[in-house]
Parts: C-alpha cells; sequence; structure tokens
C-alpha cells in the first residue's frame, strides 16, 4: 500500500470517527455508524478518485516496464563531465592569468537624473498614474 493511500485511509478515518463523535450524542447507535461508515466512504473514493484524475491528466504517456518487472529508467548514469580546459584553466587561474576572451568587471552606472525627471518617471510607473 503506497503512503498516499495510507494517509487517505488515516484521514478518512478520523473524519469517520469524529462524525461518530458527533452523531452519537443525537442518534441512534445503528444510525450513527451507518453516518460514520458513508463518510468514510466518501473521504476515502474522493481522496483516491482525485488522485487518480489528477494522475490521469499529469501524465501524457503511461510508465512503461520491463517484462522482469524492472523499469528501464535510471539503469545508465554518466558520472563523468565533459572537460572544457579553458573553462578550467580560468576557475583556477589568478586574476593576471586570466584568459584574453575574460573582460574585466564594470559595474553599471545608471544616468544622474534632475529632480523633475526622478518625480516624472516615479508618476509614469505608478499604479494610479491614470490620466484624466
Amino acid at each position: 500500500m503506497s503512503g498516499y493511500v495510507k494517509w487517505c485511509l488515516a484521514v478518512s478515518g478520523l473524519i469517520a470517527t469524529v462524525t461518530f463523535a458527533v452523531s452519537i450524542p443525537v442518534n441512534l447507535l445503528g444510525t450513527s455508524l451507518l453516518r460514520a461508515l458513508l463518510a468514510f466512504l466518501f473521504f476515502a473514493v474522493l481522496g483516491l478518485g482525485l488522485r487518480w484524475l489528477f494522475r490521469l491528466l499529469s501524465t501524457d504517456e503511461p510508465e512503461v516496464e520491463e517484462e522482469n518487472g524492472d523499469s528501464p529508467a535510471g539503469k545508465h548514469i554518466d558520472w563523468q563531465t565533459p572537460e572544457d580546459q579553458q573553462l578550467i584553466k580560468d576557475v583556477y587561474a589568478s586574476p593576471e592569468e586570466e584568459s584574453p576572451k575574460t573582460e574585466p568587471f564594470q559595474p553599471l552606472r545608471a544616468p544622474k537624473l534632475k529632480p523633475d525627471q526622478v518625480a516624472e518617471v516615479i508618476r509614469k510607473q505608478s499604479f494610479g498614474s491614470d490620466e484624466r
């Protein structure tokens, strides 16, 4: 039994217990048990049905298993990363030994704006900028 099914049955059991506890003071024992059973069945079927529906909608193709029951997924794992010698040299190089394709870092510089230009930008970008 999968973990989801166990949780679904546990939650349905809890709901059935609460339904029984609320129903027993005002109903006969048979009526309370019937209502608790119906609550359990309703929520169990609802939970499992929604899971089935979501699985049906989320996967386009079903999982294919080989005849012996083993899934082909994960059989081959490539543990080796292809080597890029220039990248490795750049990573371990000191700043003086940088490759020619690497440009020195230069931060962006924003243009200086006058106060009236800043106010105009704020007006245009504000949410209530509907001009009437």
